[in-house]
């Protein structure tokens, strides 16, 4: 799949993308409320400034994607494999990261306000 029919389903009332894969995509100010990305693959794909509200991103693979910026809030990152990935300014207000892996992460300014952080790796963050 690639973004323009990521898009073009979700215009159409798509939310299901579990197990996706968009690798390296552009999704930066993609406007994606809702979406389901359990176990996707974006791995180095550029998601900041995008409206990530209530996604489920359980399991997803995020290894070292730009999440800078994004609004993930109210989301499901649980196993979520953030390692190396820039959260820089994100907003993850009453997220449920639980055993997220977010080694070596850029964590500055993020908001994880009445975030659920059990278990969560932050080694090298």
């Amino acid at each position: 799949m690639n973004v323009d029919e990521l898009h073009k389903l979700y215009a159409a009332g798509e939310r299901d993308f579990r197990e996706v894969n968009l690798i390296g995509a552009n999704l930066e100010r993609a406007y994606l409320v809702g979406v389901n990305f359990s176990g996707a693959y974006l791995a180095a794909a550029t998601l900041s400034r995008a409206i990530l509200t209530g996604a489920n991103l359980s399991s997803a693979f995020l290894h070292r994607a730009d999440l800078s910026f994004a609004k993930v809030n109210e989301a499901r990152l649980t196993d979520a494999d953030l390692t190396k990935a820039n959260l820089k300014g994100a907003y993850l207000v009453k997220s449920l990261l639980v055993g997220a892996k977010l080694s070596g992460a850029i964590l500055a300014g993020v908001n994880l306000r009445l975030s659920n952080l059990q278990g969560v790796n932050l080694c090298g963050a």
